[in-house]
């Protein structure tokens, strides 16, 4: 039996992290997210899982941690895995750079080094679970963001206007006695 105290290091086997990555995306297709995250009850399914599955015992904060090495992982693989020149090899899962060239990506992408010596564990798990939460670059955002959406404008642009009386309409009292004579490419700018 495998048991994790607070301050004690646990290894993490495949078939461990195979089941902890199933069960994870399935109480998120179930119950969602919190945050970037499984919801507190979640973590209690999966921890019940991992122990009845393999004998596993671990603490919600080992779970988390390891979640967020997963994801941090995966946001690194990611960018390497759509990289041009046959660099990722989906086959085998590995990743074919020269020291050098990893010295080099490590440099401009520093969570990138967990990857040097261990690929990613079950790539098509990670990406199930982590695409859609994983931010990454500056299109990076979810409906949790506080910022707006990149690219996004703010205008919709889906309205359907058939004469300025609609527009007055949209624009409400603040534009009484405003000129009309205005350009409607503003709801067209995209």
């Amino acid at each position: 039996m495998e048991q994790a105290s607070e301050n004690s290091r646990l290894t993490w086997r495949l078939d461990v992290v195979k089941t902890f990555l199933e069960t994870c995306i399935q109480e998120v297709s179930l119950n969602g997210r919190q945050g970037s995250s499984l919801k507190p009850d979640s973590w209690n399914k999966v921890k019940v899982v991992l122990q009845t599955s393999h004998d596993f015992i671990v603490t919600q904060k080992k779970m988390k941690n390891h979640y967020d090495y997963l994801k941090e992982k995966y946001q690194a693989w990611l960018p390497i895995s759509k990289k041009t020149g046959n660099i990722y090899d989906p086959a085998t899962n590995t990743i074919r750079m020269s020291n050098e060239e990893w010295d080099e990506y490590i440099k401009a992408h520093p969570k990138a080094k967990t990857l040097r010596s261990a690929s990613l564990p079950f790539p098509e798990l990670c990406t199930t679970l982590f695409e859609g939460s994983t931010a990454t670059g500056i299109h990076g955002w979810s409906p949790s963001c506080t910022t707006p959406r990149p690219c996004a404008s703010s205008v919709a642009t889906n309205i359907d206007i058939d004469s300025l009386d609609d527009i007055e309409d949209l624009l409400g009292d603040k534009n009484d006695g405003a000129s009309k004579d205005f350009s409607i490419s503003i709801f067209n700018s995209n």
